[in-house]
């Protein structure tokens, strides 16, 4: 049997718990990453020219990405929820509004090219 004094303190303490855990799950929100390094720091561009396939250094981190495009440039912001890992990576895409044809493509945390390569298909 739980007494009101009992379930009061049960409540207490679940409380805290939560506290504890979104504290640990908000921790500074989300990151400007660059994307790739070394071999991975490639854009694989699909045969329609408009999907650009990468990978980012973030483990789990859910990467989101921004893309500004103009007749010369694709420019591509990523964030994600962690900001780098040697442990694992994510894949991204993207699609432009139209294809990437010979404009260069941009990471904006860097402010580099990043080298592309058309898929095969």
């Amino acid at each position: 049997m739980v007494t009101n004094r009992t379930a009061c303190i049960l409540r207490r303490g679940a409380c805290g718990i939560a506290i504890v855990v979104l504290a640990a799950c908000s921790s500074g929100g989300r990151k400007t990453v660059a994307i790739g390094s070394g071999a991975e720091s490639r854009i694989d561009v699909a045969a329609n020219g408009r999907s650009l396939n990468f990978v980012v250094p973030t483990c789990h981190g859910r990467p989101t990405t921004q893309v500004v495009e103009n007749g010369t440039e694709v420019h591509l912001l990523v964030t994600s929820d962690t900001t780098s890992s040697d442990k694992c990576a994510d894949g991204a895409s993207v699609t432009l509004d139209a294809p990437l044809g010979t404009r260069r493509v941009v990471d904006d945390k860097t402010g580099k090219s990043i080298a592309t390569r058309q898929s095969a298909g």
